[in-house]
C-alpha cells in the first residue's frame, strides 16, 4: 500500500510540474501579470526594508502583489 501511495505522490509531482512548465513557456499567464506583479512585490519589499525579515509581512505584501498582478483592486 506504501508503494502505491508514493508512487501516486511522484505522478501528481511530475504532473504538477509539467503543467507549470507548460504554464509558463505558452506565457499563459501573460508577461504583463508577471511585470505588474514584480513592480508591486519590488516596491513594497524594498522601501526602506533591507533587515525586515517578518514572514506574515512578507506572506501579505506576496498576495497583495499577486491581486495586483491579476488587476485586483486594493
Amino acid at each position: 500500500m506504501e508503494i502505491v501511495v508514493f508512487w501516486l505522490i511522484v505522478v501528481l509531482v511530475v504532473l504538477a510540474m509539467l503543467a507549470l512548465l507548460v504554464f509558463l513557456t505558452l506565457g499563459i499567464a501573460g508577461s504583463e501579470f508577471w511585470r505588474r506583479y514584480w513592480a508591486y512585490y519590488q516596491n513594497e519589499y524594498a522601501q526602506d526594508r533591507p533587515g525586515w525579515r517578518n514572514t506574515k509581512a512578507v506572506l501579505a505584501i506576496s498576495w497583495r502583489a499577486l491581486l495586483a498582478g491579476l488587476g485586483g483592486n486594493i
